[in-house]
């Protein structure tokens, strides 16, 4: 049982809501979902997508309503398929980067390969993209 207010005394200013664990909750979104703001660009102008895989999660699903509209980002893997959508609001713009780990093999946006630089943390840099609706499919 926590002390009351009075028991700390009059002079006891302080909040006594201790939220030790909200660190947690940006982890589910930036690092789980991979919806996370940039610095050059806050406000979720310019967002970057970049969902961190686990071999302990098959799917992760988040959505943020940002100023310019709803963020979301929604992955699945099923064996060797990783399949993610993700949605930029109007008046913003998204630099996704796809979770490929060994090899940019085998990656489609919206139907249509793409290429792109592997970057040294596993990530396929697939570009800027304006507002709509993506779909990225990855053999594994």
């Amino acid at each position: 049982v926590l002390p009351t207010r009075e028991e700390f005394g009059a002079d006891y200013r302080s909040s006594m809501n201790h939220p030790m664990q909200s660190g947690f909750d940006a982890w589910f979104y930036s690092g789980i979902a991979g919806i996370s703001p940039t610095e050059v660009d806050p406000g979720f102008r310019t967002i970057c997508f970049k969902p961190y895989l686990t071999r302990q999660m098959v799917s992760a699903s988040a959505d943020y309503e940002s100023r310019s509209g709803l963020v979301s980002s929604q992955w699945e893997r099923d064996g060797k398929l990783f399949r993610w959508e993700i949605e930029i609001p109007a008046n913003a713009k998204g630099l996704i980067y796809v979770p490929v780990y060994e090899s940019a093999a085998g990656v489609t946006l919206n139907g249509k390969n793409i290429e792109g630089e592997v970057r040294m943390d596993g990530f396929l840099n697939a570009g800027e993209y304006p507002s709509g609706r993506y779909v990225i499919e990855v053999e594994l």
